[in-house]
């Protein structure tokens, strides 16, 4: 990060800071790294957004739709539509931003608005279960957090 002004560098306009500290030979450990944790992330989410709208069908939030079990495995289901939704959803991502550089914003923007959320939802959460002056200091130590963040 401090040599990026460096004269052997303005030519290039694409650096990536975090494979550009790997050594050589090191370089191509850190891309597999990071598509094996992208690989992963995926499946995380596929799994965890199955099994979100498992539940929301199960609490009525959501009209039935078709789940399959591949298998014999307790709770492996598949679910065509949330599949096929995901799909889009990404492909229409991908195609609107155009490049990872400007995705970075927006994921900066969705993190940000998740632990704002989940702050909200803790000091409801806390609000019926302790007496609200506790709630609130809690919410507020974890909101200036999120004011320090952004």
């Amino acid at each position: 990060m401090r040599h990026a002004g460096d004269t052997a560098y303005r030519h290039l306009s694409n650096l990536n800071p975090l494979y550009e500290m790997l050594p050589g030979p090191w370089r191509l450990v850190g891309i597999l790294l990071a598509t094996l944790a992208a690989i992963i992330a995926s499946q995380a989410l596929i799994t965890g957004s199955y099994t979100l709208v498992d539940e929301a069908i199960g609490l009525k939030f959501l009209p039935r739709m078709v789940i399959r079990h591949p298998s014999n495995i307790k709770n492996q289901i598949y679910i065509a539509t949330v599949n096929w939704i995901l799909c889009i959803i990404t492909i229409s991502v991908v195609w609107f931003f155009g490049s990872s550089q400007k995705m970075e914003a927006a994921y900066g923007l969705a993190i940000t608005i998740t632990m704002l959320m989940t702050t909200v939802l803790l000091h409801e959460f806390l609000n019926k279960h302790l007496n609200k002056g506790t709630a609130l200091i809690i919410a507020l130590f974890f909101g200036s957090r999120f004011v320090k963040l952004s």
